[in-house]
């Protein structure tokens, strides 16, 4: 257990959601997640007996596999590798982006097992069946909404064996150039002996510090776990197959110290005993939740009805709210004035002309009177919104009202 602010020379983020700035079809998403399921992915995994990569019980569970990305309606592939004499397959399923389709956010965990004795009984439930549930529960959720990018949900074989799989699925895509934005790779994420008590670690390299960044902020608008983040140390997991090569990606785990020297210490690894009895479930869907917002950001969900089919009509109630934009055009940056009729909550969004949300310019409470933002013409993770038609969107309560804004640069 870790307490205080500071360990092992690495800092301690407890998130905090009071000034948290959401998108709300991640906030779909996130409440979309089940314990219930996640419970019958880990068990349904487990009861292969095990899923070592030369066991019967491997290839039995990548089938299973591709019956379950079938059943969803999504696109689905067995990709071979071979490494020594052997030829394995990892499984990889797929939902396209819609405008963005050659930029690829991966969703991913390792589906192979091992114990004392592999061939026999090798459970895996923490190691690493909670990460492939994370992998499952995330294509069962994101198959009813639409992305800008692509996401794959990779199932890799072969960890166990060196990171077999995910070593060919890297080396692969790097060398048919595909676009590889972000990998965001879990192993072991069910273990938590003392709930809270620890924190979720977030391995990393200097490659994809950014993206490990990115996991404790959306933690902290949208779930609020405990977080560190962690060079990768002797854990090179799956996400340094593709560090290595330059990719940004990075592992989120329950069990770094343990692996690093640490005094934290994970029991049932690698044994036979490392079954679903010793998870606890609770923590570990808000890990899953964690994962899925994360991966959703990246991805940028797509509001399913236009701005202009949805927001348009505005009522005369609404128009106490005095929304104005000034300057309109504007560039670099125009002044958002909005008056709140009563004590609420205010929502002020701004979105593209396809109905994709762009910007949280302001949420929360916010006293009755007159309230004024500035919108700099950037996006949530700072980076320039393209010229063109915006819409702003402001809800105080029930009431709302929309306005047209121009940016030029």
């Amino acid at each position: 257990m870790r307490t205080g602010w500071l360990c092992l020379g690495l800092t301690i983020l407890w998130a905090s959601t009071s000034q948290a700035q959401t998108d709300p079809i991640v906030e779909d998403i996130v409440a979309a997640v089940s314990q219930t399921r996640l419970t019958s992915h880990v068990q349904t995994l487990q009861d292969f007996d095990t899923r070592y990569t030369y066991a019967q019980g491997n290839t039995d569970a990548g089938d299973w596999l591709v019956g379950f990305f079938t059943g969803l309606g999504i696109e689905v592939e067995r990709h071979e590798f071979t490494y020594g004499t052997h030829t394995e397959e990892n499984i990889i399923a797929r939902i396209s982006g819609t405008t963005h389709p050659d930029e690829i956010i991966v969703i991913s965990g390792h589906f192979d097992s091992t114990s004392e004795q592999p061939y026999a009984l090798a459970p895996g439930a923490d190691d690493d069946a909670s990460a492939i549930a994370a992998v499952l529960e995330a294509a069962l959720i994101f198959k009813d909404h639409r992305f800008e990018r692509t996401v794959e949900f990779i199932c890799y074989n072969a960890e166990e064996q060196g990171r077999r799989g995910s070593i060919a699925i890297a080396a692969d895509y790097q060398a048919a150039g595909k676009n590889l934005v972000a990998v965001v790779n879990s192993d072991m994420i069910g273990y938590w002996p003392t709930g809270w008590g620890r924190d979720l670690d977030v391995a990393y390299e200097p490659v994809s510090e950014w993206l490990a960044d990115l996991v404790i902020d959306v933690n902290s608008r949208y779930v609020g776990v405990p977080i560190a983040k962690h060079l990768s140390g002797a854990c090179r997991d799956d996400h340094w197959s593709f560090t290595s090569r330059g990719i940004s990606a990075i592992t989120n785990m329950d069990c770094w110290d343990a692996h690093n020297g640490g005094p934290e210490s994970t029991p049932y690894y690698h044994r036979s005993t490392d079954t679903i009895s010793t998870l606890n479930l609770a923590c570990m869907t808000q890990v899953v939740q964690v994962n899925v917002a994360v991966v959703a950001e990246l991805a940028r969900p797509l509001n399913p009805v236009g701005v202009t089919d949805q927001w348009t009509t505005v009522s005369d109630r609404a128009n106490r709210l005095s929304l104005q934009i000034r300057p309109n055009p504007f560039g670099p940056s125009t002044m958002i004035a909005y008056r709140v009729p009563t004590t609420g909550i205010v929502s002020l969004r701004v979105y593209d002309a396809a109905g994709r949300l762009v910007r949280t310019v302001a949420t929360g409470e916010q006293e009755e009177g007159d309230q004024s933002r500035i919108w700099r013409g950037n996006d949530d993770v700072g980076r320039p919104a393209t010229p063109g038609v915006y819409f702003v969107r402001l809800r105080v309560g029930a009431e709302r009202q929309t306005k047209r804004v121009v940016l030029i640069r």
